[in-house]
């Protein structure tokens, strides 16, 4: 009788475990696990992704009809860093580049001119290590206008 007490405590903690884990893989998804929506006028690529360390890759897939890209950073670090997004490879063509200072501010950057589709790279980095944020959102041109 003196066992089941801490068995049922024990069986309680564990399942807690799981369904936190669970909950918290579920939520990790990329822009490749979600359906497409044609209708929308906004695709949302990262929603408050987290920079750290000195640097960091994130791959933009920009499909047909979404060919602007607005990108929002905090930077809540002790020191700016930069970013460059390429287009076709990491070391591809920079079709984007900025600066971003260490202010805890939303700092947002756009295209003027509509970007082709294909495979566009972001890549962020820091002398020092990163505490920092990023939003990246893709939309058509009849949302623009």
């Amino acid at each position: 009788m003196k066992f089941i007490l801490p068995l049922v405590l024990a069986i309680v903690v564990v399942i807690g475990i799981i369904v936190g884990l669970q909950s918290s893989t579920s939520n990790k998804k990329s822009n490749r696990d979600e359906p497409f929506n044609t209708n929308s006028h906004i695709l949302h690529i990262f929603k408050n992704e987290a920079l750290a360390g000195t640097s960091s890759i994130k791959l933009i897939n920009i499909p047909e009809e979404f060919n602007y890209v607005k990108i929002d950073f905090i930077n809540s670090g002790t020191k700016p860093f930069t970013f460059t997004i390429n287009h076709g490879s990491n070391t591809g063509n920079a079709a984007m580049s900025g600066t971003i200072p260490a202010d805890g501010k939303i700092h947002t950057f756009s295209n003027e001119k509509s970007w082709s589709t294909g495979e566009y790279y972001l890549n962020v980095s820091s002398a020092h290590k990163m505490s920092a944020a990023v939003d990246v959102d893709l939309m058509k041109r009849s949302h623009i206008e």
